[in-house]
């Protein structure tokens, strides 16, 4: 996963911070969900597949200048505990 490379090859874990990341100087694993950014302020979830950017439905290319990959999970809430915290 390219978090993990990040994380480990990049910056120490303490200190890690996402940041955007130049098409030119890495790519994400295909088929990997990231955050894209065409330059012009346009900020999608997106992912590439067979050298092309797709938007998170598949449904539309895009362009891709900058990505970042997504954040971690903090993990799935049951129904009661999400109205517990948040309410009904």
């Amino acid at each position: 996963m390219c978090l993990n490379y990040l994380k480990n090859k990049i910056l120490p874990a303490s200190i890690y911070k996402p940041q955007w990341i130049n098409i030119k100087q890495a790519l994400p694993e295909e088929e990997e969900y990231v955050l894209t950014c065409s330059g012009y302020n346009c900020i999608r979830v997106g992912f590439l597949k067979n050298g092309l950017w797709l938007d998170f439905s598949e449904e539309e290319n895009i362009k891709c200048e900058y990505w970042m990959p997504l954040p971690e999970s903090p993990g799935v809430l049951k129904d009661d505990e999400f109205y517990e915290q948040y309410g009904r």
